[in-house]
Order: structure tokens, then C-alpha cells, then sequence
């Protein structure tokens, strides 16, 4: 599977953005009920297996399709090809995911919803207000393996690493 769940965070390569729902459901693909941890990992569950077993069939489904901003022919890529650049972070859903954003080294990055649909972002060297943790938010960790997560007993603490060449 692309995703996995622990402590009610939902963790991919690429993630879900808000506006890929809707794209998808304009095409004519089923998509969840609502936007909801629960129907989200339900839908999920449903609809990778068929992707997997009926991947003949299925090589356009938009789950697994690219971006324009990464060289595909959809508007938001899927949850393995998403442009982290422009994601819309899923009001009350918690994500964490690692692909790509730019320019890296300026470390992990937050997005919120925002106010009014208005999407926030926020690296994490910039601190963040707790506050804006508690709509949903997006945490991509793509930071050239200078930074991980640990979540232990539901606490998600980010760390930075400091590599340096072997004398």
C-alpha cells in the first residue's frame, strides 16, 4: 500500500490534496463520502486493490496519476506523484509525507488550510503556532535526509540530523 495510518495521521509518499477529490470526482471516479480520516483510509483500502490487481485497466486512475508541475496530464498528481509546491492541505486531516519540496535544505514544511480556504505554509525553523495545528495540516519531510519524525505516544517530535563525511 502507498499509505499507512498510526495515531490518526495519515502517512504517504506524495499525499492528498483538497482539490484532488474534486478533480478526481469530475472525471467520474468514485471518491470518498467526506474528506474524513475514517472515509478517506475506507476508500483507500477499497480502491488500491483494484488498482493493483486491474492495473491494465486502471493506468489512468487519477490515485496514481502525475501532475502537471511534475510533466503529467492532471491538474493535482496522486498520492505517489503530488507536486508538494502547490498542495492544499485537507481541513481536520493530519499528514505526513516526503516528496519533494523546494528548495529543500530550508527544512520540513507545514501546510494548513488557512482561514477562510486560504492555504498556509510554514517551515518548521520559522516555528509554528500551535494554533494552526488544529484544522489539518500537512508536514512534508523531503529535506535532503536532514530531518525525521518520531511519534511516540502520539507525539510527533521533528529532528534534524548533521552529517558529515567519514575521516
Amino acid at each position: 500500500r502507498p499509505y499507512c495510518v498510526e495515531s490518526d495521521i495519515l502517512f504517504s509518499h506524495a499525499g492528498l490534496d483538497r482539490n484532488w477529490f474534486s478533480m478526481a470526482a469530475e472525471a467520474g471516479y468514485e471518491t470518498p463520502s467526506s474528506l474524513t480520516l475514517p472515509e478517506i483510509v475506507a476508500w483507500l483500502d477499497k480502491t488500491w486493490p483494484q488498482i493493483v490487481t486491474l492495473l491494465d485497466v486502471c493506468r489512468g486512475h487519477p490515485l496514481i496519476g502525475v501532475g502537471y508541475l511534475r510533466g503529467g496530464d492532471q491538474m493535482t498528481g496522486g498520492i505517489t506523484w503530488q507536486d508538494f509546491n502547490e498542495h492544499l492541505a485537507i481541513p481536520g486531516l493530519k499528514q505526513i509525507v516526503g516528496h519533494t519540496i523546494f528548495p529543500p535544505d530550508k527544512g520540513p514544511l507545514f501546510r494548513f488550510p488557512g482561514k477562510k480556504g486560504t492555504p498556509v505554509a510554514r517551515y518548521t525553523s520559522k516555528g509554528v503556532n500551535p494554533r494552526w495545528m488544529t484544522n489539518g495540516w500537512t508536514l512534508c519531510l523531503d529535506t535532503n535526509n536532514k530531518h525525521y519524525a518520531v511519534l511516540e505516544n502520539n507525539i510527533l517530535t521533528i529532528k534534524s540530523v548533521k552529517w558529515s563525511r567519514p575521516k
